[in-house]
């Protein structure tokens, strides 16, 4: 048997394009795609700040087997990412905003991002502990600059939980999530 595939915080992946699972290493890092792949399983994408792969069976019935959260420190500030994320590893705590755009026509929570952490957010704050036994694990990224590229690489932040969700207005309306990163 294959020993288990190991993530570790701050470590630093290659995310290639064109996705390809091959080879086991790129530039010097894990390729994402080789390290996330399971036989008979959807590839995962993280093309979006708020990536969320479809439902699986699972005993207990069909769930999500993750949440993946892209933040973009080089990109923030610009149009296309007008919000600065904050992500502090060594407190543990992470503040992410949503995927909702100025350019945006559904209602604040309506897209497909914010939509799905809105969701998660009520199994991962709930008092109750069997609802959040079926709270899905949001898995944090971010771009980081790597062999002197500003693209394909991502820094592994942590697992998180959603603690707080609030709808803001400044820099244009959108969710911000405060997440706990947990310590495993």
């Amino acid at each position: 048997m294959d020993a288990p595939t190991m993530l570790t915080v701050g470590q630093v992946v290659r995310y290639p394009e064109p996705p390809t699972p091959e080879p086991e290493h790129l530039d010097g890092c894990r390729n994402f795609f080789n390290l996330t792949a399971l036989p008979g399983a959807p590839r995962l994408i993280m093309n979006r700040g708020i990536d969320h792969p479809a439902r699986v069976s699972a005993p207990d019935g069909q769930r999500r087997p993750v949440i993946l959260l892209r933040s973009n420190p080089l990109q923030a500030g610009s149009s296309k990412t007008p919000w600065d994320d904050e992500i502090d590893l060594k407190r543990g705590k992470v503040v992410y905003y949503g995927d909702h755009r100025a350019s945006t026509t559904v209602p604040l929570g309506g897209t497909r991002g914010n939509g799905t952490l809105l969701l998660t957010a009520e199994a991962h704050r709930s008092d109750r502990p069997e609802i959040r036994a079926t709270a899905v694990p949001l898995l944090i990224f971010r771009s980081v600059e790597h062999n002197r590229q500003t693209k394909g690489y991502l820094e592994f932040c942590g697992l998180g939980v959603i603690d707080k969700v609030y709808a803001r207005k400044a820099g244009g309306p959108n969710h911000q999530e405060n997440i706990s990163k947990l310590q495993i």
